[in-house]
C-alpha cells in the first residue's frame, strides 16, 4: 500500500478528519478478505468521511464561528450590532446531521448528490443494524456511490485534488471499485432493455431491483427471448441466485413507493397501491390496474351510479358501492 499524503499545512482539522476517515475506510476494505469484520468499519468510516466533507464545505462558507455547522443559530446583539451566533454559546451545540446537511446545501443553492448520500446512508444502516452478514455486493455499491459524492465535493466545492487529499492508493482503490461496479451494472441494464415494462411505475422500480440472497442491485435477465417481464428469467449477477419475477418486481415497487406509502399512512392520504383482489399482485391506483394480471376496475354502482372503487369491489361482487353492498348484506341477514 502506498503511503497516504499528509494534508498540507493550513488544512482545517475538519478536512483532515474527513480525509483520514476515508483513507481508513479504504484500508478496512482492502483488509476485509482476511478479516470479514472490517467491511462494516469500511462503510462506516467512508460514510463518516463523506459527511465531514460536506461539513467542510459549509464551514468554509460560514461567516464566523462555523455557524452553518450548528443546528440552532439565533440573532444576538453585540458591540458590532446584530450577529448570528450558536444558540448556546460556550456549551456543546448539536451539529447538523445527514438530512440537515442536505437541506442546508439546497437552501444555499449548492449542488449535492443527495440520492447517492441517501444510498450510502441506507446501506450503512442496513448492514450495521439489520444484516448479520455483510455482503460484498452491499459494500461495493456503497463505495461506488461514495466515490461519486467524494469526487463532486472535493472538485466542485472544495477545489481539492482528491488523489493528493486521500492518498494515491486509497483513491485508485475507490476508482477501481466504481469502474467494476459500473461495468457490471451496465451489463445488467443492457440485459433488461429488451423487456417491455409497459408502465412508468415498473420503469421507475428498476432502480430498486435487489437480490434477496445477497442484497446486490445487479439483477440481469438470462434469456433475451422473453420480452414480457412476467415470464422473464432473472438472476443475480453477483451470487448467481435465480429470482422469481413477481417477487422481484413487487419488492422493487414497494421500495420505490415507500415514501408515498409512508406519507399516506402518517398523513391520512390515499395509498399509492394495494393488493390486487384477483391475483394478490400490486394494484396501482394512479394507473388504475394491477401490474401483475392487468385487472382493471370498471362499472358503476347499480343503485347510486357512483364509480366502483377497489374497496367496493373487495366488499362485494363489483356491482354495488360498499355502502349499498352493506345495506344489501343487512337486508339478506334479516330475511
Amino acid at each position: 500500500m502506498s503511503e497516504a499524503k499528509t494534508p498540507r499545512a493550513g488544512t482545517s482539522p475538519l478536512l483532515a478528519n474527513a480525509a483520514a476517515s476515508i483513507r481508513i475506510g479504504i484500508e478496512d476494505y482492502q483488509a476485509s478478505d482476511d478479516d470479514k469484520g472490517r467491511v462494516l468499519s469500511a462503510v462506516r468510516n467512508v460514510y463518516a468521511g463523506v459527511l465531514l466533507l460536506c461539513k467542510e464545505v459549509l464551514r468554509r462558507l460560514s461567516p464566523g464561528d462555523e455557524l452553518l455547522l450548528h443546528l440552532e443559530v439565533v440573532p444576538k446583539r453585540g458591540e458590532n450590532g446584530i450577529q448570528f451566533k450558536p444558540r448556546h454559546e460556550g456549551r456543546v451545540n448539536r451539529t447538523i446531521d445527514k438530512q440537515e446537511i442536505v437541506d442546508r446545501f439546497k437552501t444555499l443553492g449548492l449542488q449535492i448528490n443527495d440520492s447517492k448520500i441517501s444510498s450510502i446512508s441506507k446501506i450503512r444502516n442496513d448492514i450495521e443494524h439489520y444484516h448479520s452478514r455483510h455482503t460484498p455486493a452491499e459494500i461495493d455499491r456503497a463505495l461506488s456511490d461514495a466515490f461519486i459524492v467524494i469526487w463532486e465535493l472535493t472538485r466542485n466545492h472544495l477545489h481539492e485534488d482528491p488523489e493528493k487529499l486521500f492518498g494515491q492508493d486509497a483513491w485508485e482503490t475507490l476508482a477501481e471499485i466504481k469502474a467494476v461496479f459500473d461495468q457490471a451494472m451496465k451489463t445488467c441494464k443492457d440485459s433488461l432493455s429488451g423487456i417491455n415494462w409497459k408502465t412508468g411505475t415498473l420503469v421507475a422500480a428498476l432502480e430498486y431491483f435487489q437480490c434477496d440472497a445477497c442484497g446486490s442491485p445487479l439483477i440481469k435477465q438470462i434469456d433475451p427471448a422473453y420480452t414480457d417481464w412476467r415470464y422473464a428469467r432473472f438472476q443475480c449477477h453477483k451470487c448467481g441466485e435465480s429470482i422469481n419475477s413477481e417477487k422481484l418486481v413487487r419488492s422493487a415497487i414497494e421500495e420505490s413507493l415507500f415514501a408515498e406509502s409512508y406519507l399516506a399512512m402518517t398523513d391520512g392520504g390515499d395509498p399509492p397501491y394495494e393488493d390486487c383482489p384477483e391475483c394478490d399482485g400490486v394494484y396501482i391506483f394512479e394507473e388504475g390496474r394491477c401490474l401483475m394480471c392487468g385487472f382493471k376496475l370498471s362499472g358503476e354502482c347499480a343503485v347510486c351510479w357512483a364509480g366502483i372503487t377497489l374497496e367496493d369491489y373487495m366488499a362485494g361482487d363489483g356491482n354495488l358501492c360498499s355502502y349499498h353492498q352493506h345495506l344489501s348484506d343487512e337486508l339478506c341477514d334479516e330475511q
